[in-house]
């Protein structure tokens, strides 16, 4: 009878969330839409209401050491849902290259710790990244459709993500998301490891103009530039 009554539980749990994703899955499109007419501290009610679902959502993924190797959990049923039945992540992450793009021009010029960017777009970055992150933790669905997802021709969830620590200096706390959620896309994914592998620097070309300066550059044994 205790079983039963827990089994139940869970499952009343699981449909309000499956409702409240309903919801976000169309939201998280307005949200995307919105960002480039926003004004910093001019966030809507309805965008607001949408930031913190996603942060209760980011929140309740988060796995406890009694969980975090049990595939028989809520948070497990709500990453599977996620994955097959909405397009949550894959919005998320057009939602996150417009930001960086953005962010990127609004800033060239400016050395890494001069950058800066808007107040509401510190939030939703924020909350995106935190909720791929806790999304992809030893789950190889989520792993590969990050992968998987294009944005533009060229580039994927997994570039997307890379591309955070570019402007992480206007945004606290960012950089340090984005390591976490690389580490997870990362563990037991051969495939994610291979794309990984394929965007290292391979080698160094140097140029005619840093020739008549008398510079070269080179990479150390650990794939880093330097000038020789």
């Amino acid at each position: 009878q205790d079983c039963y009554e827990e089994a139940m539980c869970y499952y009343a749990y699981f449909r309000s969330w499956r409702a409240s994703l309903t919801f976000l899955d169309h939201q998280t499109i307005k949200l995307g839409r919105s960002i480039l007419s926003k004004i910093d501290g001019e966030d809507d009610t309805a965008s607001t209401a949408c930031i913190r679902m996603l942060q209760i959502l980011a929140s309740a993924l988060v796995e406890t050491k009694e969980t975090r190797d049990n595939t028989d959990t809520v948070s497990a049923a709500m990453r599977f849902f996620i994955c097959h039945e909405t397009y949550l992540v894959s919005d998320i992450c057009v939602e996150l290259a417009s930001i960086i793009d953005q962010v990127t021009m609004a800033n060239q010029g400016k050395r890494m710790r001069e950058m800066q960017m808007s107040n509401y777009h510190q939030k939703v970055i924020s909350v995106h990244i935190q909720l791929l992150t806790n999304l992809s933790y030893r789950c190889k669905d989520i792993q590969d459709l990050l992968r998987q997802v294009m944005v533009g021709p060229e580039r994927t969830g997994l570039h997307i993500i890379m591309s955070c620590t570019s402007v992480s200096h206007a945004c606290f706390g960012l950089r340090e998301w984005a390591v976490v959620a690389m580490r997870n896309l990362l563990e037991d994914n051969f495939e994610n490891q291979q794309l990984l592998e394929m965007l290292a620097p391979q080698e160094a070309i140097n140029s005619d103009a840093l020739a008549s300066l008398g510079f070269g550059i080179d990479l150390d044994s650990r794939g880093h530039v330097q000038v020789v």
